[in-house]
Parts: structure tokens; C-alpha cells; sequence
């Protein structure tokens, strides 16, 4: 129905969806390496109680980190497109 009286709503949508998939795939890339990286680190030099609880907080660490970094990104790039449109249009 919403496709019949918003044409252009559909193209949109599949406009958005390719941009998703790609950039999941840019993410993954490195999330995953990351992943490796900080199981790794948690296995040598942290001490867990079993493998339940060396699962456990090593996804919650990751979590928590991947959370705080596209947070640190969102202020970051909106920090910069701030400066940008200060200093490139003339007021």
C-alpha cells in the first residue's frame, strides 16, 4: 500500500539496505581482527574462573568497547563537520 502512494520510498529503502550491507562488511573487517586480538589478551593476562565466565566478559569488554568507540566516533564526526561548515562559508 505505502509503496503505491510513495513511489520513491521503495528505491530509498533498497538505497539504504546496500549502504547498510556495506558498511557492515567495512565494520567487520575490523571488529572482527579486533575481537581476536582482545579474546587473546583476555586468555594471557587476565584470570577468569572458567570458560563460561572467559566468554562472558570477554564479549561484554568487546561490547562495551565497540560501543564507546561509535559513540567517539558520532562527536568526532560531527565535531569535524562543524569546523567545516564554520570556516568554509563566510558569514
Amino acid at each position: 500500500m505505502v509503496s503505491k502512494v510513495i513511489p520513491f520510498l521503495n528505491r530509498e529503502i533498497d538505497l539504504f539496505d546496500r549502504y547498510d550491507k556495506l558498511a557492515f562488511r567495512y565494520v567487520s573487517y575490523v571488529a572482527i581482527p579486533l575481537l581476536a586480538g582482545y579474546t587473546i589478551y583476555s586468555l594471557i593476562y587476565e584470570s577468569h574462573r572458567g570458560w563460561y565466565s572467559f566468554v562472558i566478559s570477554t564479549l561484554t569488554s568487546f561490547v562495551y568497547m565497540f560501543g564507546f568507540v561509535s559513540v567517539a566516533m558520532i562527536y568526532w564526526l560531527r565535531f569535524t563537520d562543524q569546523l567545516y561548515r564554520r570556516n568554509s562559508f563566510p558569514s
